[in-house]
């Protein structure tokens, strides 16, 4: 501003200074104007109020997040429970209603409902499913099966992405999950993990990794089971080290179950 009201020969120049400066001036004004609008407005970087010459403004608070059944906020639905309603804890309605166990970078970023993971894994399970008695349904056909009356049992084992070093260092790059493993799951968070899904219940296990005292001291405490499954919304959460033994027992069950529903069809 002072140098456009310096003394000089061409009004053109001064009176471009002026024009620069008086908009220069007027900026500085609005700019305190809207300064003082969000600190009326939004006392906290955390709130999710704006102020009230924004276009996205929304005088309410936020509504509650409405509740179904006895599963919203607290755990997902069991896909059988799904099947046995008439759709009231459908993954759909879970995602429109944000209900249950969502993740989020925090502040006002997007709010991904963990019921979208499970509809995938209903998606995934209804369509395995369905494929396989398409297949042993041809099968029993050409001769070839003996087992066409009998229940679809199996399960679906996927392995997480794993933990990367930078070369010889013991520095982590940000870690990226198995784009698979997180559809399915979720869990972005975690790494070196296992998933299993059992057919044709949908029911889902995650299997995490747990370490030492010696560990503990630099990576900090082991994944807590409990609060994992309440995070990611599963059925169950266990150890990698449980993999094995989780596995047999399963195939036993269902082989166990397989005999029990030949002996009573024969």
């Amino acid at each position: 501003f002072l140098v456009a009201m310096a003394p000089t020969s061409s009004s053109s120049f001064f009176y471009i200074g002026t024009t620069v400066s008086h908009r220069f001036i007027v900026s500085i004004i609005l700019f305190f104007q809207s300064l003082s609008a969000c600190i009326a407005s939004k006392p906290f970087f955390g709130s999710t109020t704006f102020p009230a010459t924004m276009t996205l403004t929304t005088s309410s608070p936020k509504a509650k997040k409405p509740k179904i059944g006895n599963y919203a906020g607290y755990a997902m639905p069991p896909l059988n429970d799904q099947r046995a309603t008439n759709g009231d804890l459908s993954p759909e309605i879970l995602c429109q209603t944000c209900s249950g166990p969502t993740f989020s970078q925090g502040l006002d970023t997007f709010v991904v409902p963990m019921a979208l993971h499970l509809w995938n894994r209903q998606k995934v399970v209804s369509s395995l499913t369905h494929r396989l008695e398409n297949k042993r349904s041809g099968n029993s056909l050409n001769g070839e099966g003996s087992h066409a009356n009998s229940k679809i049992r199996g399960m679906i084992l996927l392995e997480g992405g794993k933990q990367q070093t930078r070369h010889d260092t013991d520095h982590e790059p940000v870690f990226r999950q198995e784009s698979y493993f997180h559809y399915l799951f979720g869990a972005s968070l975690y790494s070196d993990c296992y998933g299993v899904i059992t057919l044709p219940e949908g029911k889902t296990t995650l299997f995490v990794p747990t370490w030492g005292v010696d560990t503990e001291t630099v990576c900090g405490p082991s994944p807590e089971f409990e609060r994992v499954k309440a995070e990611l919304g599963l059925d169950e959460v266990l150890g990698v080290g449980d993999l094995k033994g989780f596995v047999e027992g399963e195939m036993g069950r269902m082989r166990e179950e397989w005999l029990a529903e030949r002996k009573t069809k024969l």
